[in-house]
């Protein structure tokens, strides 16, 4: 059984629905946690000279006060830095 199939009919937003799988995963999986952050950040990371940190925290949609700003995903770093994450499935891909 793929719980992320079986319960994607649960709802409509599919977007968000990814995010909490990958929000969940990275805060029970110290393992899932640093491979994302390799796959995702560390490039990233590297050339703000960052050096390599670790995720900390993460919170799913987030409002910021007085915008209209609500990213999918935010990370919080061990390094003070803070990550906003958009996750997009049906988005229109350009190829240059």
């Amino acid at each position: 059984m793929n719980l992320f199939w079986s319960t994607r009919a649960l709802t409509t937003a599919r977007e968000d629905h990814l995010t909490e799988f990958f929000a969940t995963a990275l805060d029970v999986s110290p393992s899932f946690r640093d491979s994302y952050f390799n796959l995702v950040l560390s490039n990233y990371a590297r050339t703000k000279g960052w050096g390599c940190p670790k995720i900390d925290g993460v919170q799913t949609q987030v409002s910021f006060e007085a915008t209209t700003c609500c990213p999918d995903m935010i990370l919080e770093l061990s390094n003070g830095k803070t990550i906003a994450c958009e996750h997009k499935l049906d988005a229109i891909v350009v190829r240059w």
